[in-house]
Parts: C-alpha cells; structure tokens; sequence
C-alpha cells in the first residue's frame, strides 16, 4: 500500500513497482532513517546513524492482532509443531526438521503462544525444571539444557549448564497488558499414537497414564542462526568470556555494550543496538528478491549483490563510506562458526592460538570463528575444503557460465545447479583442459585458496572499493 499513490510503499520495499520485504515496518525498537537507494541508515552531522525509538516487531505484531480483534472477528489460534524447523526459519537450506508431532490450538492467543513457546524451549523435565529453579518471567519453570563453554587446562570445553531465553522475551508480557489474552493456561488433549490424554502440569505439557503424570519434552535444543547470543545467551557469553581469559581481551564487554542497554548482563529480545542492523537487512534483501521476480538471472545477481554489501557494510576497511553497521552483529555469526566447531566429530588444531584444538566439544579461537565464518559466505558450507552453491564465489561463477560459456557448468536446470560443477570447473582450470572465465572476484587477504590449493579467479585485495565485489568481461560489468 502506498498513501502517495506512488511506488513509495508504506510498509514494503524497495520504492518499485515491485516491492520484495515489508521492511518499511519496524523490526527493532531502534528504527533507521533509511537511504533506499543504498539500503543504508542515514548519518547525522557527526556521523551516527539516524535512528527513531518505537515499539519494535513486538508492537507491529500486537497492533495487527489487537486491529482483527477489534473487528469483532472470531478466532482460533493454530500452531502447527508436527514438522517444527529449527536453526533457520528462513526457508533456506540450513533448516532442520524436527519431529515434534504437536498440534496447539486456543482462543487465547497469549496463551497458547506461551505453551509452544515453553515447550519449544525447554528440553528438561518438570523435576529437573523445578531444580534448576530458573524463572521464565511469568513465574514458571521451563529451563533449557545447554553447553557452556569454559576455559580448561588451555582450552575451551562445554559444560553442562541451563538457560532461559523466554525470561528475555518481553512480547507475551506486552500483549498481556495490550488486552490480547492473559499468560496462564491449562492444556488438555489427547496423545493419538499412545491413546492418552494431554494435559499440562504447573505448565508443562505431559501425558496421564494409570493416573500418573509423565513430562512430554523436546530432545531437541532450539535455536535459531542468525541470532545465537540471544537464543543460546549464556553460551555465547560463556564462549566469549572464555575467549577473553585466554587473550586477555575484552571481546564479552564490548558485545554487551553495543546491546545491552540497561547494564544488567542481560540482552533481552527487544535489543539489537541502535545501527538499525534488521532494517538494514530488510532493505537489502528485499531489494534482492524484487531483482530476482524482474531481473534474467537475477537470482545469481541479486543474492550476491545482497550478501555483498551486508559484508561490506561490517567494517569500515570494507566500504568507502566508513560503515561499521553489521559489526557487532557479524559477532553472533563468529558464535554460529564456534558453535559448529564445537560439534564437530574431529580433534582440529587451531591455527591461531597454539596448543588450543577445538571440535568433540571444544571450542576454536574467536579468529577461527570469524575466518570459517566468512569463508562460508564466500565459498558456502563445505568451506575451507570444497566450495558449494549457494555461495558468493559460485553466483559469480556460474553467472560468467552461462553469459559466457552456455552453462557447461550450471547445468540445465539453473536454479538448481549441476552437483559438483564448481569442483570440476577448479578441476578443469588447474589442469589447463579449460581457459579460466572472464571474470574475477575480489576477497580479503587469507581467502585465495582452499587449504592450500588456489581457487581460480580469485584476486586479494585490501582496496575497499574493490573488495567483496566481481568482475566480468574485462571489468565491463561489476558486482554490487
């Protein structure tokens, strides 16, 4: 919808005919000035970033709810957990399924998004709940189990710890307040497979068999990516204090105080800095999906260009214009690299802090974190061994295959590239059967090579107007 009458929507973007995220409604409470030609928050005289204070996601998605309910409509509230995603929400391809075989529905929409939401994060029983005696903000007990890295004997290990991420989501307390519904409940249903009534326990969910109660649980430990210092907090801190004792660095504080607001040790779900990190992302992706709905082969193009300047916009020595917006935040990526590490069946030498080793439950340097980090933005998840589509290095490629080479590479069906084809093509080229393509793309210093063997068409550079970008036929055509 645009009040103007114009393509300057009121709550999508980008400003054209065809819009691609409703990033014009806030996500944060720090909500930027955004230039949409750039995708980027405005800055003031002095150089900070232009920002209005509002009620966030949070209160978008009351006045929606509050505005159907005002309408006198009558609703039931569904939540579908049969098949729930875990780790990416996003749709793409680092979601998990998880079994859970749940189907929640209520009248009260306060409530039954305070039952998923206990259930979803909290893997523990209700005995083990009550020890753990951890408040979830609204009197109850539903911990979750997680791995807390600590620093032993000259590295880092997890330990068996608990957390809480529902006591530092203020949502439910706000549309409680708002008239919404009220967050107290008594579940009851029915367990097909078993043939066993459902009900709920001090609020936990669980089965009645010869009248006794028996806790229905998660095994599995929900997180999402892209924000683990909120959703797994006490591991992503406990990483970074461990980090610090080990270098005597400061990295703990410095992420506290780009979002913890208040100074309690705490980062609740409502604080993101005020960068206008989300509204950032908004724009640039939403830019990206319209360009791959109108541009040929825009879904090469636009997803490169996307990931592009988000990286480039994380430092200044990245970007002509001195940027720093995405640099904190790429701080919950490091942690994602870490965590991942961690989990890894494999003793791994850290190769930047000697005498550290990391994987079977221990955790790797901050600078191996941050450098596989970017390495899977540059060359996608089998990085630093193979290098897979989707990835900024194989967009590039696979663009200069097919306006360059017929596809030889992409395949025929080019949204789903040729598995393997990025392998052959560095195949092909090492071993001279083929001449490199015209184009050439531009990385920091460290990623030229994949552990030790050179990827084609690759250049170092520290010219930050060079850097994370491409160029093809001779440097007629440049990326971003």
């Amino acid at each position: 919808y645009s009040s103007t009458g114009d393509y300057k929507w009121d709550y999508s973007v980008p400003h054209r005919l065809v819009p691609g995220i409703k990033g014009g409604i806030p996500h944060e409470i720090w909500f930027p000035d955004i230039d949409h030609e750039k995708g980027l928050p405005k800055r003031d005289k002095s150089g900070r970033y232009i920002v209005e204070k509002t009620g966030g996601i949070d209160a978008t998605m009351i006045d929606i709810i509050q505005a159907v309910k005002n309408q006198d409509i009558f609703m039931i509230h569904i939540v579908d957990g049969i098949e729930a995603i875990n780790i990416d929400h996003q749709g793409i391809n680092m979601g998990e399924k998880s079994s859970e075989g749940m189907v929640f529905a209520g009248l009260d929409p306060v409530a039954t998004d305070l039952l998923c939401a206990r259930y979803m994060f909290s893997n523990v029983s209700l005995e083990d709940a009550l020890e753990a005696d951890l408040d979830d903000g609204t009197g109850g007990r539903f911990p979750q189990e997680v791995p807390i890295p600590t620093l032993e004997g000259g590295n880092i290990v997890s330990k068996r710890g608990y957390d809480c991420p529902l006591s530092r989501d203020r949502c439910l307390e706000k549309a409680e307040k708002r008239g919404l519904g009220k967050r107290e409940y008594y579940a009851t249903g029915r367990d097909a497979v078993t043939d066993s009534p459902v009900v709920s326990l001090q609020g936990h969910l669980g089965s009645v068999r010869d009248k006794k109660f028996s806790d229905i649980i998660t095994k599995t430990l929900f997180y999402d990516t892209f924000k683990i210092p909120w959703d797994l907090q006490k591991t992503s801190l406990g990483y970074m204090e461990a980090m610090d004792q080990l270098e005597g660095t400061s990295i703990k504080k410095d992420f506290l105080d780009s979002f913890d607001e208040d100074g309690d040790g705490i980062i609740t779900y409502e604080n993101f800095g005020r960068k206008g990190i989300f509204s950032v992302y908004l724009n640039i992706y939403g830019d990206a999906i319209s360009r791959m709905g109108t541009e040929e082969m825009g879904y090469l193009r636009a997803g490169f260009c996307a990931s592009a300047r988000l990286f480039k916009a994380s430092e200044p020595q990245f970007n002509t214009d001195g940027h720093d917006i995405m640099k904190e935040f790429l701080l919950a990526f490091a942690c994602r690299a870490a965590f991942m590490i961690s989990q890894l069946e494999m003793d791994i030498p850290d190769p930047f802090v000697p005498g550290l080793t990391c994987g079977n439950g221990r955790w790797p340097s901050l600078q191996l974190a941050q450098f596989i980090q970017r390495g899977l933005m540059l060359y996608g998840r089998e990085f630093p061994y193979n290098i897979e589509y989707p990835s900024l290095y194989a967009n590039v490629l696979y663009y200069a295959d097919i306006t360059q080479n017929g596809g030889r590479y992409a395949g025929e069906i080019r949204g789903i590239p040729t598995t393997e084809s990025v392998s052959r093509y560095i195949s092909d080229v090492s071993s001279g059967n083929i001449k490199p393509l015209d184009f050439t793309f531009f990385v920091p210093a460290g990623y030229d090579n994949l552990s030790g063997v050179a990827v084609p068409n690759v250049e170092v550079t520290d010219d930050p107007a060079r850097i994370l970008t491409a160029s093809f036929a001779g440097g007629k055509e440049i990326w971003p």
